[in-house]
């Protein structure tokens, strides 16, 4: 999320040769527990671009989000590099932005619970949203790469638990993922991340977070806080595909399918009217008796431009 604990610039400054060189500043594995749900800017308009010219960022952000899936998940934030801890801020709460008065509250502590980092040369990096109570470094502190300085959290300016991480040269933002500058998102280099880091983090984009059974459907504090009911499907007179999926286009088609033994199966489709961060869908029915022996089947596919983008399937089987 949007942070203001230092100047904030939305134009992306070229890195110099001998560059400053970033680490995986996670302790998950991205693609599998952890997601890369928002990417830096880089249209200088009221727009937003990611630096693969994709939809993966908002107007103005200057970071890199990287989301676990709800808020129980703990997962450790890492220091990217080496350097001298030059801020920290603990005590913010956390509790996950959903309305102007939730963002009024945390004006001015907008970054949450987070640790600035002053590393060579003028580079600095700047973690965000960790969770209160978790901060384990102190001003003055020598850090190397990899040392823990927190868990990921959804204190401050945050609409989901995440580690927002900012990098800047001499004060001026740099996308790690784009160390040239990011002008161009056509032509953006290999950024500024260690060669182990860059096999760790793919461009993606639009991924499912989710795809699973459920008895009905959820509440959205059920989801963001990690409460589904556990997998029985014996036991419930409903069910119910849910599929959750990030960084959607404007009119890409996301379709989720309930297969079920010898019947028809339950479709439920949607066009999206525009780009959309998150997006939640569910497709099943009600049961009025003990529900048939064999297998279920639930698929979620994502059409654009007439194109299968991709397309994941989950299956369990009822045995007499």
């Amino acid at each position: 999320m949007r942070n203001v604990v230092l100047i904030v610039l939305t134009c992306f400054c070229a890195a110099p040769a001998l560059a400053l060189e970033l680490a995986l500043p996670v302790a998950c594995t991205v693609g599998v527990n952890c997601w890369i749900q928002q990417y830096a800017d880089h249209d200088a308009g009221p727009g937003a671009t990611d630096y693969t010219c994709g939809v993966a960022s908002y107007d103005g952000h200057d970071g890199t989000d990287i989301r676990v899936l709800h808020t129980r998940v703990n997962v450790a934030v890492l220091a990217a590099a080496a350097g001298r801890v030059k801020a920290v801020r603990d005590g913010v709460a956390d509790k996950l932005v959903k309305s102007d008065a939730d963002r009024k509250a945390v004006a001015q502590t907008e970054c949450g619970n987070g640790v600035v980092i002053a590393h060579v040369d003028g580079w600095e990096t700047q973690y965000c949203h960790m969770s209160r109570g978790t901060i384990a470094v102190k001003s003055g502190d020598e850090v190397a790469v990899g040392h823990r300085l927190g868990l990921i959290g959804y204190s401050g300016e945050a609409a989901f638990p995440h580690v927002h991480l900012s990098l800047r040269k001499d004060g001026k933002v740099v996308d790690p993922f784009s160390s040239d500058g990011g002008a161009d998102c056509k032509t953006a280099d290999r950024g500024l991340w260690s060669a182990m880091a860059q096999k760790a983090l793919p461009y993606k984009g639009t991924e499912v977070l989710q795809l699973a059974w459920a008895p009905r459907i959820y509440k959205d504090d059920e989801i963001e806080n990690g409460k589904q009911t556990a997998f029985d499907p014996t036991a419930w007179t409903s069910l119910v595909l849910f599929a959750e999926v990030i960084n959607l286009y404007k009119d890409d088609v996301v379709t989720v399918t309930v297969s079920f033994p010898a019947q028809k199966p339950v479709v439920n489709s949607i066009v999206m009217k525009r780009n959309r961060a998150v997006q939640r869908l569910y497709a099943g029915k009600k049961s009025s008796g003990p529900w048939p022996t064999g297998v279920y089947e639930g698929d979620v596919e994502v059409k654009r431009q007439n194109d299968v983008l991709f397309s994941r399937n989950i299956t369990f089987e009822l045995k007499n």
